[in-house]
């Protein structure tokens, strides 16, 4: 029993992370661990005309559980952005070419993740006040991302910093 657990823990050390049981992730680390999935690797990669990554490679190269990958790549998959081919295991190419997704376009469909019947946002209401909060928020978040595609970070292209009327600065 105990040779098995140690190759278990061989062939996966990321499990070894995690000393205090399984932890979720955090919305915080969901759209960061999103957004080094697809443009640190994955658009790279596609960039630099290399092979896509697979789900093992990406846990090795991130040191995380497969699962909590997967839990962030299952909503770029359900939306397009990422695709899964038909290796074994299934390798993660890019499902649009990247120089057309917005950064904000990958992170609205990570954040949105699971909200379907009862857990949808407007199931619950919260009153004017919160609702046009919210919506100020990612109004705010859409207009701080404008024109920055996945291909624009994975190549190292910083943001333009916007002025206070929202256009760009020179």
């Amino acid at each position: 029993m105990f040779g098995a657990s140690e190759a278990f823990y061989v062939q996966h050390p990321e499990y070894l992370l995690s000393s205090a049981g399984e932890s979720n992730l955090s919305d915080r680390m969901r759209e960061r661990l999103a957004l080094s999935l697809a443009v640190v690797v994955v658009t790279q990669r596609f960039i630099a005309g290399q092979t896509a990554p697979s789900l093992p490679e990406l846990a090795r190269e991130r040191g995380l559980p497969q699962h909590a990958l997967q839990a962030v790549m299952g909503a770029p998959q359900d939306s397009g952005l990422l695709s899964a081919n038909a290796d074994e295991p299934p390798r993660w190419p890019p499902g649009v070419d990247p120089s057309m997704v917005p950064v904000s376009q990958l992170l609205a469909v990570v954040r949105e993740a699971g909200e379907e019947g009862l857990l949808a946002p407007t199931s619950l209401a919260v009153g004017p006040g919160v609702d046009a909060l919210l919506q100020r928020r990612q109004q705010a978040t859409v207009q701080a991302l404008a024109g920055v595609s996945l291909r624009d970070l994975a190549l190292g292209q910083e943001p333009l910093p916007l002025s206070a009327d929202g256009s760009t600065v020179s």
